[in-house]
């Protein structure tokens, strides 16, 4: 209101006709618009206000006329249409001090504004950004801990079949030893108990009872080599089962040292 109210006594300063019957018609009009214009500017009815300065000065080119034009429209939010009219409010001729003063320090305040956005439009791109990078380092952290779960989940598996298959290795073997150990046994039994060859007869014992016991002992001795074969392999298979899922481990402590913690127990 202060402003319209200075551009009403700037009008008046400026020579606006004491007898408005007087004026020339476009003259009257423009008066008339100003007038309106100023209700409505102090009603804060700064879109019409504007609307009737604008046709102001268009019936009669007075800067004052022009300012108030551009300060509606600055008060109403239309930043740009304001700082056009402001500036050509400036390259008029003859335009009054005081609204020249006054233009400026608009323009000046638009400029400052406008920076102010600016800036604050940059630090939401870099917040934005900064929020992207997280989600995209949170993802890629989250398929690591995937894969280390998973790793170590492998690991698992392999270390319980490795001993598993150790285990039975170890067994097999027991039964081999118990196998051949038996056959050495009751081979010198019998090479005890047989001294000599006659014919058909064997001294001490008869020749069908030696070729029984000579059967049981071969076929004792073949089941025993045979389980040492079987746990040979076992223990074979459960070592490069136990070292591989050990790598795992060690692959999945490398990604994630918490994904493998309660299971570097079972391995080595």
């Amino acid at each position: 209101m202060a402003v319209v109210a200075a551009m009403t006594l700037a009008l008046t300063a400026a020579g606006a006709p004491a007898d408005a019957g007087a004026a020339p018609a476009k003259q009257r009009q423009a008066m008339k618009l100003f007038e309106q214009g100023a209700k409505a500017y102090k009603q804060n009815d700064f879109e019409g206000a504007a609307e009737k300065f604008r046709a102001a000065f268009a019936a009669d080119a007075r800067p004052e006329y022009l300012f108030n034009a551009a300060r509606s429209e600055h008060r109403g939010g239309h930043i740009v249409e304001a700082e056009g009219h402001y500036q050509q409010c400036l390259s008029l001729a003859e335009v009054p001090p005081q609204i020249q003063e006054r233009a400026r320090e608009h323009l000046a305040e638009i400029a400052e504004t406008r920076r102010l956005e600016n800036e604050e439009k940059d630090r939401a791109e870099a917040r934005r950004a900064a929020a992207a990078q997280r989600e995209r380092e949170s993802a890629a952290k989250a398929a690591q801990v995937a894969g280390a779960t998973k790793k170590a989940g492998k690991a698992d598996v392999g270390q319980i079949a490795g001993w598993s298959a150790l285990g039975a290795g170890v067994a097999v073997g027991g039964v081999a030893v118990w196998l051949l150990t038996g056959a050495l046994a009751d081979q010198d039994e019998l090479n005890a108990r047989t001294s000599q060859v006659a014919g058909d007869k064997i001294i001490g014992t008869d020749y069908e009872t030696y070729r029984h016991d000579q059967d049981a002992i071969n076929n004792r001795r073949r089941y025993g080599w045979a389980a040492t074969g079987v746990a040979a392999t076992a223990v074979a298979g459960g070592a490069w089962l136990l070292l591989r899922s050990s790598a795992d481990s060690e692959a999945a402590l490398a990604i994630d040292p918490l994904a493998g913690s309660f299971r570097v127990r079972i391995g080595f």
